[in-house]
């Protein structure tokens, strides 16, 4: 029995740590509990002082939490046999920690240790105790269930008796409610939408060689696709080194990228924003911001077989410059042409 009841102490134990931070089925916590028990005191050397005898117990208990709680127990034997063969009756007085495998189903294993007395005719004695059980739920209020623990008695030698019994359990005050399991929170409606979009309708929205920007924003991306309610827009953003207009080869796909975009939507058009830095005078930065979109345009033209009716060229000098024109760095981000090509778009397409 020691041996068996030792095993199932470890799988409820083990039990208990997976299930620690589960969603009860009930949430138990701040409640007081009634339990009722009867069956079997069963001593594991009978003959001695100690016979097998009925066993009927009451106590009272409290949930600190659904994992633990606290109770106290008072129970009574009588012999099984007329005369008890020589039997006395015998109290047993505990108090125990109760340790919960909290889960969502109504079954609930919990184990159990504690200490307290045992007295009869001879006297009263120091007992420890430990067992296992199980409860099944019938309502947040009441449950039924079996349990079975062992009790060492310091006289004679710590000598081991089991109580076998089934439980009838009430509950009151605290909680009592039912725990809707976790579950995984919905995405916003705009990040679904998304989710939509790049699922179902990418592939025939999007030419060849065109991608969606990186979580859904330009960033330092040099053209790609946002998508942004009933639109997506065709973004281009690149750069010039200084005093030349010419286009970068790093910058040539993105501006492919624009050109694919607009054949693969013949009715879309584009206004291409020039701008310079800072460092010459202003008559300068608005003929050279003029020269880089031009460059952009003849590409878009020349390359990509854009008609020249379908292109704006607006020269922007170093006004909006998106950063500092104190710095190399800064200089070099407002050397652009930036633009955006807007197109209409349902999910359903």
């Amino acid at each position: 029995m020691k041996k068996i009841a030792k095993i199932m102490g470890v799988t409820l134990i083990a039990l208990a740590a997976k299930t620690a931070m589960a969603s009860p089925l009930y949430d138990q916590s701040n409640t007081f509990y009634i339990p009722l028990s009867f069956g079997a005191y069963l001593p594991q050397q009978p003959g001695q002082s100690l016979y097998n005898a009925t066993y009927a117990s009451i106590g009272l208990g409290y949930n600190i939490n659904n994992l633990f709680g606290v109770q106290t127990q008072v129970g009574f034997t009588a012999p099984t046999t007329p005369g008890g063969n020589g039997r006395p009756d015998t109290t047993i007085w505990t108090v125990e920690g109760r340790l919960n495998a909290a889960n969502h189903t109504a079954f609930t294993p919990y184990l159990l240790a504690g200490i307290g007395t045992l007295t009869n005719t001879s006297g009263t004695s120091f007992v420890q105790d430990y067992g296992l059980g199980i409860d099944f739920k019938l309502s947040p209020t009441v449950s039924i269930g079996i349990s079975g623990k062992e009790v060492m008695q310091e006289s004679p030698s710590w000598q081991a008796e089991t109580i076998v019994t089934g439980n009838f359990t009430w509950y009151f005050g605290g909680n009592k409610k039912v725990v809707q399991p976790a579950v995984q929170m919905p995405i916003a409606t705009e990040q679904q939408q998304m989710l939509q979009t790049a699922q179902t309708t990418l592939k025939p929205i999007l030419p060849n060689g065109v991608h969606m920007c990186k979580n859904n924003k330009l960033g330092n991306e040099a053209g790609c696709v946002t998508f942004n309610g009933d639109n997506m827009v065709m973004h281009l953003n690149i750069h010039f080194k200084q005093n030349q207009t010419s286009i970068q080869n790093q910058f040539n796909t993105p501006v492919a990228s624009l050109g694919t975009f607009m054949n693969a939507y013949p009715n879309t058009t584009v206004v291409l924003y020039g701008y310079a830095s800072s460092e010459g005078p202003a008559k300068f930065n608005q003929t050279i911001s003029k020269q880089r979109a031009n460059a952009v345009k003849q590409y878009l033209v020349q390359t990509s077989k854009i008609q020249s009716s379908r292109i704006q060229i607006v020269a922007m000098g170093s006004k909006n410059p998106v950063a500092s024109n104190a710095t190399l760095k800064g200089r070099q981000e407002n050397r652009r042409v930036e633009a955006k090509v807007p197109v209409p778009y349902k999910a359903d397409h």
